[in-house]
């Protein structure tokens, strides 16, 4: 019995030592393939690196060459950038390196690069991708297409402007904007989604080269009443940055518009474009309006405000909100020539708080 015993023992160990054994041996081999799948890894993006800056030196002595002889189109194309061209993995490198010149040169420069990237037929695989169904890869054919100025495919690019992915829209957009500057504005018409405030942003970024800012004169009051409240937003804002002064009563208008956004815009807006109708209307906007709309008009009025506005700046100097009483006070000292002369008479009926408002503000004007 005590044999058997022993004998099963024996066997469990020597069970449990051949378990760790085959353990130990799978650590081991998971832990050379992860060894060998860094080094492969590592390897691969080596060679990618070396490969990228190879390209990146033949397009620049390239473009060193076309710069000396003034023209891309009397320099012949190496065999080292046809054979890169015809390398599915060069070829997108090769894109990447001249969407890179594109945007570092300009003028005749910039025209040869253009010259290149038709000659060495790269535009085949972005036309291809702009049918993709995949979103990252159709606006990254976009981006390419219009960058490299292909107008010839201005109308599929249009096409996009109001695509279901933001990014494919936006780079739409920006094309539209890059092609043709102030008429691609058309796309305001039709687009059902909204504008986020960095596609604003990058559109007025890309309109700040155009020209003919005059066009926008008669389509903004027409973006003004969309029913898409960011092309509203998006149109004050152009007329903003151009300081288009004759859209004054129009941008006005937006003042009772529905969305908040909106009127804050429209607000910042005027403040830009101001005529003698300007305070009145902000004034009477005043109770309307929230905290920090309210807070924007205080700050316009200390800039543009009359003494029409004098009775409600003085009312509000009893309002509740601290911030309300100080901007208030700055905007009466500002824009009523007895301003002053009333802060004091409330720093002595009311010190506190008039007295380190009217001190402070004392100060502000003597600098």
């Amino acid at each position: 019995m005590t044999y058997i015993v022993m004998n099963t023992h024996m066997e469990n160990l020597l069970i449990s030592f051949r378990w760790m054994l085959y353990s130990a041996g799978v650590m081991l081999s998971c832990g050379a393939i992860l060894v060998v799948a860094i080094y492969v890894t590592l390897y691969l993006k080596k060679k990618q690196y070396f490969y990228r800056e190879r390209i990146h030196e033949r397009v620049e002595e390239w473009i060193a060459e076309t710069i000396m002889v003034e023209s891309g189109a009397g320099v012949p194309l190496s065999k080292g950038l046809q054979h890169i061209a015809r390398n599915p993995m060069g070829q997108q490198l090769l894109v990447d390196a001249l969407l890179q010149c594109r945007k570092n040169f300009t003028g005749q420069t910039a025209q040869d690069i253009v010259g290149l990237y038709e000659r060495l037929g790269l535009k085949s695989a972005a036309l291809r991708n702009l049918d993709s169904s995949r979103w990252d890869i159709k606006a990254h054919a976009i981006q390419e297409l219009y960058l490299m100025d292909q107008h010839d495919v201005l109308r599929r690019i249009y096409k996009n402007v109001n695509n279901r992915h933001d990014l494919v829209r936006m780079e739409a957009q920006l094309g539209v904007l890059h092609l043709t500057g102030f008429e691609g504005l058309r796309f305001l018409d039709v687009i059902s989604y909204p504008l986020s405030e960095w596609q604003q942003l990058k559109l007025l970024d890309q309109l700040g080269s155009s020209t003919a800012v005059s066009s926008l004169g008669d389509a903004i009051p027409k973006w003004l009443r969309s029913s898409n409240d960011s092309v509203a937003q998006f149109a004050l804002k152009l007329a903003d940055q151009y300081q288009l002064v004759g859209l004054h009563d129009d941008i006005a208008l937006c003042l009772q518009h529905r969305h908040p956004l909106v009127r804050s815009q429209a607000i910042g807006t005027l403040l830009r474009i101001a005529s003698d109708k300007t305070p009145g209307l902000l004034a009477a906007r005043y109770g309307e309006e929230a905290l920090t709309t309210r807070l924007t008009i205080l700050a316009g009025l200390e800039r543009i405000g009359t003494e029409e506005q004098s009775a409600l700046l003085t009312a509000l100097l009893e309002d509740d909100n601290d911030r309300v009483k100080l901007s208030a006070a700055r905007a009466l000292a500002h824009s009523s020539g007895q301003g002053l002369r009333i802060l004091s008479e409330k720093a002595r009926e009311t010190p506190h708080p008039f007295e380190n408002i009217y001190l402070q503000i004392k100060s502000e004007a003597s600098r």
